[in-house]
């Protein structure tokens, strides 16, 4: 597989997700409508063709991530902090991104 060398920001999600075990990405479309365009075409861009799609669905597989463990490890703890500060868990951070 080719590495990913696209935006670090994204490369990091990936890194996170692959880390998590996952290895793709599904998009849908809302019920019954088919995939809203804008959304694809950013995936695409980021992701590549997908493995698979029809009009309502589409498949990505996950690129591999470069990171070491080291950094692995950073992001790990970078992530638990965001989503404590989403759920209110640290004090003064409830909801600070949504601001």
């Amino acid at each position: 597989r080719i590495p990913f060398t696209g935006d670090p920001e994204s490369a990091e999600a990936f890194a996170l997700l692959r880390d998590r075990g996952f290895e793709g990405l599904l998009f849908l479309g809302a019920g019954s409508k088919p995939l809203n365009p804008d959304v694809y075409r950013e995936l695409a861009d980021l992701l590549g063709t997908p493995v698979t799609e029809d009009e309502h669905s589409a498949v990505w597989r996950l690129p591999e991530s470069s990171l070491t463990e080291e950094q692995l490890e950073e992001l790990r703890a970078q992530h638990s902090k965001r989503v404590k500060a989403l759920r209110g868990i640290l004090p003064g951070e409830l909801n600070r991104p949504l601001r």
